[in-house]
Formats: structure tokens, sequence, C-alpha cells
């Protein structure tokens, strides 16, 4: 075949080549087995000049092998524009937690994660929660976007009560970088135990 597409420079026959499917068929497989264009590549940093429609598998949380499938859509009403396909998602978990009786949110034994890209997520979070005492206490899991808090898990109890597992899911926009963490309080004198404290962030669009 003497002849190629004018972009990706396929091979194709024209009426004067001699006729030999399997020869064609054979060089037009090859040609397109080695462009390694229509295979996504792995990366660390996003392209710095993307174009619409283009693909990437992007690392991540490469301790625990976590890689994100996105794509750049130049049409996202969104100012980050890689639209998440398909990946696991970024957690966090603390077993232990902690105990309090105060209504400030502890730093001690809370569940942490560094957002790698700036742009849209969402965030679940989850804990155990006990009230230890038999009395009126309102017992929350905080989750704070670097120091300001986004959103919390709150339970309310009368008596004494275990919580068992409670999860709330809700969106945030975090610059990369910025560290999440699952803060617990207690919003009475009466002492709460916090337990198996859990961040997801699962990205939305990024940039």
């Amino acid at each position: 075949m003497g002849s190629t597409t004018p972009v990706l420079a396929l091979p194709y026959p024209t009426p004067d080549d001699t006729v030999d499917v399997p020869r064609d068929v054979q060089a037009l497989a090859a040609k397109l087995d080695g462009m390694s264009s229509l295979r996504p590549p792995l990366v660390s940093a996003l392209p710095g000049s993307p174009v619409d429609g283009q693909e990437i598998y992007y690392l991540a949380d490469a301790a625990n092998g976590i890689i994100w499938h996105l794509r750049y859509r130049a049409a996202s009403p969104n100012p980050t524009k890689w639209e998440y396909i398909g990946g696991q998602a970024l957690s966090s978990a603390i077993g232990a937690g902690g105990a309090t009786n105060s209504n400030t949110p502890q730093t001690s034994g809370q569940a942490s994660l560094t957002v790698p890209l700036t742009g849209g997520y969402d965030f679940e979070i989850a804990a155990r929660i006990r009230n230890e005492a038999a009395g009126a206490n309102t017992m929350a899991a905080t989750l704070f976007m670097g120091s300001t808090a986004s959103f919390r898990l709150e339970l309310v109890a009368s008596g004494q009560f275990d919580g068992g597992h409670a999860s709330l899911r809700r969106r945030a926009a975090p610059n990369a970088g910025t560290v999440m963490t699952l803060r617990y309080s207690s919003d009475s004198s009466l002492q709460s135990t916090f337990s198996e404290l859990m961040i997801y962030a699962t990205p939305v669009n990024v940039g």
C-alpha cells in the first residue's frame, strides 16, 4: 500500500495496488498497534496543553496504587476541565479515634488525606459514634478543608447510645495540596467515643 491518511498516516490501498487483503489488513493493524496516542498514558502531572477529548491515567496515590482515568472536555462549564471517568477513591481510615466531652473538634486521632489536584470532589465521611452517659448530647464528626469546617455528620442522643456506623456524602472544591481532616466533638459535658473514622474522596472534575 503506497498511500496513507493525512493525519494519522494510516496505510490504505489504491486502485493501482495489487489485491492482497491479508497484507493490507496486517499493515493497517500494525500501524494502529504501534500508536501510543491510542493508549492513554500514565502520568503523575496533568498535561500542560491538553486538547479536547484527550485521556490520561493520573497516578493520584503512588504508595497505594490509586489511578484515576481522566478525560479533558474543553466545553465543560467548570474551571477545571479534566473529568473523572473511573478509578479508586482516595481514602483514609483511623480505627481507634478517641473520646471527648468538648465541643471543640479534636485534632488527636483524626483521619486525614491530601487531595492531589484542584477541583470538585465527592467526599464521604463515616464514623462509629457512642454516647457514654445517660444525658442529652449532640455528637459530631466534622470534615475540615484545611482549617475550614466543610460539613459534619451529626448524631443526637438523649441517653447512652451507640450510633454504629453513620455516613454522609457531600461535594467540596479544595485546592491541590489541601489536607482534609475528619475531627470529632461533643456538644455537652458528656463524654462521647469516636472510632472507625473514614474519609473517601472521589474526583468529579479536576485541573
